[in-house]
């Protein structure tokens, strides 16, 4: 996955990522700015997780111009040995 501000937010716009697991924080980004490279998170364990839950929050600013995207999430399922 790759997270990143979106092309049409503004100088002031800024969030940070997040993702939990059943409830529990694994990945917290810290403040991505309009000037950040986008940040990529992978390899997330997720056998016999119930639930994901991806986050955005505001920013140093507040609800100013955050404008978020999350791209090219996908859940590979690994296959057992003996499949």
């Amino acid at each position: 996955v790759l997270a990143g501000m979106a092309a049409s937010s503004g100088e002031l716009g800024s969030v940070e990522f997040a993702v939990e697991l059943d409830g529990r924080e694994v990945v917290r980004t810290g403040p991505i700015e309009r000037s950040s490279e986008p940040v990529r998170i992978s390899n997330l364990e997720v056998s016999n997780v119930e639930t994901m839950t991806l986050t955005v929050d505001f920013g140093r600013d507040g609800d100013v111009l955050d404008r978020a995207n999350w791209c090219d999430a996908v859940l590979v399922r690994k296959h057992a040995a003996s499949e």
